[in-house]
């Protein structure tokens, strides 16, 4: 399944790299709560997270049951009840080694 959403992608492509702005366009169209670590942003509307991950191109709607770090700082998105990570090309995994998306600054 591909996480990526191309439509919050184009709602905030040319502010991904600018965290703040990011954050006051998201809290202007509705969402909620906001938890920046490093480049990603966590997000909530509805009951449900969603992830921005700034100086790339995954932004996901707010699909997430929880979203959560491990110790290597690699996110962990539940869907569904099911723990997964997001490879390099927004899908869930259930891999680790495939994880792309981490909190670790670059």
């Amino acid at each position: 399944m591909n996480v990526i959403s191309k439509e919050m992608l184009e709602n905030f492509k040319s502010v991904l790299n600018n965290g703040v702005e990011t954050i006051t366009r998201l809290a202007e169209q509705g969402y909620e709560t906001f938890e920046p670590f490093n480049d990603i942003i966590v997000y909530k509307k509805d009951g449900k997270e969603g992830l921005i991950c700034l100086g790339t191109d995954i932004v996901t709607d707010a699909i997430f049951d929880k979203t959560d770090f491990n110790e290597r700082e690699i996110v962990m998105a539940q869907y569904e009840g099911e723990w997964y990570f997001i490879d390099e090309n927004g899908n869930l995994t259930a891999n680790e080694d495939d994880a792309f998306v981490s909190a670790s600054p670059s």
